[in-house]
């Protein structure tokens, strides 16, 4: 049980992991071949390439599939964002905050690709803004910073289920500046603020997010199992699908070998019997 457990877990971080910075997503954004990358990873590659919006159409080729897509007129603003890659996020974080074995985020980017055992420090508290897990020194470091003195910080694994709805409460309303998303709208399927409940979800039928939060965990983690199956099977059928590649090319090699041989055969052949004729009219030639 073990084992599937950290096969799951090692799925989850490779889904919720940007094939740019390798790192966990930050503001992921899913482009239409539905690759997904964080937003700034994608803002700097547009950067690199010196593509930009303006008057004309402008596209730019997926990072990992090549497959065009057109940059709008907002930039990389105007790109879709993947919820349900956040949805996985947030359901990591809960996770790990249920595990006694996270480390600090920090101290693990600083150690990698150094060789030999190398202690990494327990991680105490997480940062809800940044979405990252910091041991004592680090904490200190982050709160003495400018950009981040302010941030708010939990304990981890101190009271899980306060710390997630903590996480949920620190979630804002877009269109009412600074009011909480504290109800769920059933009928609309969204989270919405109190003013949106009152101007347009008065009728439907709508709970508080925090009675709610139980039953999504559990449909998250069900559907993040099947996710995992289901990358298991398709990995599965890519390998074989490989393999039949790999047999028919060595077959097709076979068959042009063949070919080739039967081919320098009948040259060879033919030379020979060119030759004998000649001979013959050279005879005959010299008879008369």
């Amino acid at each position: 049980m073990a084992v599937k457990g950290e096969k799951a877990e090692d799925k989850l971080r490779e889904i919720t992991e940007c094939s740019i910075c390798m790192s966990a997503f930050t503001d992921p954004r899913m482009l239409s071949c539905i690759h997904t990358f964080c937003f700034e990873c994608l803002k700097h590659t547009a950067e690199a390439t010196k593509r930009k919006p303006g008057d004309k159409i402008v596209k730019m080729p997926c990072p990992m599939c090549r497959r065009e897509f057109i940059i709008q007129l907002g930039g990389m603003n105007g790109v879709q964002k993947n919820f349900f890659i956040q949805n996985l996020l947030e359901y990591k974080t809960m996770l790990q905050m249920g595990s006694n074995t996270i480390v600090c985020d920090i101290c693990n980017i600083r150690n990698e690709g150094k060789s030999g055992h190398i202690h990494i420090p327990k991680a105490m508290m997480r940062c809800l803004e940044c979405k990252e897990h910091y041991c004592d020194s680090c904490v200190k470091l982050h709160q003495f910073q400018k950009a981040t003195k302010d941030h708010q910080m939990v304990i981890i694994g101190s009271d899980v289920k306060s710390e997630r709805n903590r996480i949920t409460s620190t979630k804002t309303c877009t269109e009412h500046i600074k009011k909480l998303l504290d109800y769920y709208c059933a009928e609309c399927k969204k989270i919405v603020c109190v003013s949106c409940f009152i101007e347009r979800h008065a009728s439907h039928k709508c709970n508080d997010v925090t009675s709610v939060d139980e039953e999504f965990r559990q449909k998250i983690e069900r559907k993040s199992s099947k996710i995992s199956t289901y990358m298991n099977e398709i990995l599965f059928m890519r390998n074989k699908n490989e393999k039949r590649k790999l047999d028919f090319m060595k077959e097709i090699a076979k068959k042009e070998k063949a070919i080739h041989e039967r081919n320098k055969e009948l040259k060879e052949m033919i030379d020979r019997h060119s030759k004998l004729l000649f001979e013959e009219l050279s005879v005959i030639k010299q008879s008369i």
